[in-house]
């Protein structure tokens, strides 16, 4: 963890659009964990990019189904062949 103290913290600019839920907590929770797995010193935009893209994960993963019969997928559709 020794690329952990080359870190700055996130300076606040005005122009940055970010969700509410990333917070400078979360940046530097985020460049402290995968730091050791980069072959750089990850700035905040590496964070904040590593971020967004798991939270448009989490979006994809966690949206409500649609209630109509439209949503349900036939197993035939991935190639299986019903029996009999």
């Amino acid at each position: 963890m020794e690329n952990a103290k080359n870190i700055t913290p996130l300076q606040p600019t005005p122009s940055r659009s970010l969700p509410s839920w990333i917070t400078p907590a979360w940046i530097a929770r985020t460049r402290a964990v995968w730091q050791p797995y980069v072959d750089h010193v990850m700035s905040d935009e590496d964070a904040i990019e590593m971020l967004k893209t798991i939270g448009a994960l989490a979006e994809v993963l966690f949206e409500p189904a649609p209630l109509d019969n439209h949503a349900v997928v036939d197993p035939p559709a991935f190639g299986m062949r019903k029996a009999g």
